[in-house]
């Protein structure tokens, strides 16, 4: 959230030092646009991962309890062998 402000913050100083002439100012302000879009870019696809893998998580522990039993203390009675069978 603080990357995209800041994204947006230096994308403002990029148009008002295009319009005020400061041509010298223009491409470090756009590296930080660029930067900080970047890193926000980042951050988003990371937390993405996250839900993404929590969510499947619920979902694997939400099969494993509709199971029916039978099936459940059969794993648990093989241990790393039903791993490597099934």
């Amino acid at each position: 959230m603080t990357e995209i402000a800041l994204c947006l913050v230096s994308f403002a100083s990029t148009v008002a030092s295009l319009e005020t002439g400061h041509w010298f100012a223009t491409p470090f302000a756009m590296l930080f646009t660029f930067g900080y879009g970047y890193v926000a870019s980042l951050v988003a696809s990371e937390q993405f991962a996250r839900r993404r893998a929590a969510a499947a998580a619920v979902t694997a522990a939400r099969r494993q309890r509709s199971a029916p039993r039978a099936e459940r203390r059969g794993r648990r009675e093989y241990g790393r062998l039903s791993l490597l069978l099934f």
